[in-house]
């Protein structure tokens, strides 16, 4: 009944049909000895991670209403890492108009976003590297990105740290300006880089949403967050979480319209007391991902809310 759906309803047939053709026989595994086993871990093992569209591959999308422009969703390539580092330090700003990487970074006479870029080009960065970005499209232009990936269960923070000599080397630091950037960063967190406010509790993380400032108010945040969604379930994972900082309240109200939940909050005294920082706090939410057509169908009639 709704004939504008049918490329993405053939390409979910082609996803499911290419996994069936390359997983291996389902009904022959014993399960019963392998519960304590990471989904993540059988699942590659067999062969149901569906391949990663070629970059040059797009989804078109009808446009929110009230505007007449042509969107377009794809994977990230390694060209797009400057336009990836913006989409990075923009998600960072709200709701201090201040990028945590600021602070790392004195005295190194490096910037964000030239730190950034480093970071993606070492696939360093545990919150979302290049292979894990979509990039959304406005008129052929990228507007806004975000990262989905599985998450790295023995290192939470921001940067894997086993990716800095490359990223020390790629920035020209010296050994002492590099090893000074390690000690703040890991006395930042204090030597755990498990801390209890970052331990992922979802299968599909949604990090560094963003959407370019002179394109906003558009609802292409939404947008691009159906097809991350979508995404996360063409993999077969079960729930999706997200995370805000306190008084983001633009990003925290376009989440819950798509159905996420809140289900934990670290207020300003948790970080002042571990951390002796002067920090709003964060807040994780959550969503099944198999109720996330529901969600989406209810948000249909009022595309344009939120940013």
């Amino acid at each position: 009944m709704e004939p504008e759906h049918l490329p993405h309803l053939l390409a979910a047939i082609e996803t499911g049909w290419t996994l069936g053709k390359q997983a291996k026989p389902l009904f022959a595994q014993k399960w019963e000895e392998v519960w304590d086993r990471p989904l993540v871990q059988l699942r590659q093992e067999l062969h149901l991670v569906p391949a990663a569209p070629k970059a040059s591959e797009g989804i078109r999308f009808s446009p929110p209403s009230g505007t007449a422009t042509e969107l377009n969703i794809r994977k990230a390539a390694i060209a797009d890492i400057p336009f990836l580092a913006r989409i990075q330090y923009e998600a960072s700003l709200p709701p201090l108009n201040h990028c945590f990487w600021e602070d790392m970074l004195q005295g190194t006479g490096t910037g964000s976003l030239q730190f950034i870029e480093a970071m993606l080009r070492a696939e360093a960065s545990n919150w979302g590297n290049v292979a894990d970005y979509w990039v959304l499209e406005a008129q052929g232009k990228p507007v806004a990105a975000a990262a989905g990936y599985t998450p790295k269960l023995e290192d939470y923070c921001p940067l894997r740290l086993a990716g800095l000599d490359q990223i020390a080397q790629d920035l020209n630091w010296s050994k002492a300006v590099a090893t000074t950037f390690r000690d703040r960063y890991l006395h930042l967190w204090q030597g755990n880089l498990q801390p209890s406010f970052l331990i992922p509790v979802a299968d599909w993380i949604i990090e560094n949403v963003a959407v370019l400032p002179e394109a906003r108010g558009r609802g292409l945040a939404k947008v691009l967050l159906r097809a991350l969604l979508e995404e996360g379930r063409s993999r077969q994972h079960s729930h999706a979480g997200i995370m805000v900082v306190n008084g983001n309240d633009v990003a925290y109200h376009t989440y819950q319209a798509l159905g996420f939940k809140p289900y934990q909050t670290f207020h300003a005294q948790y970080f002042l007391d571990l951390f002796h920082l002067e920090f709003p706090g964060v807040t994780k939410l959550g969503l099944r991902l198999n109720e996330t057509a529901e969600s989406l169908a209810a948000v249909k009639s009022d595309p344009t809310s939120g940013t």
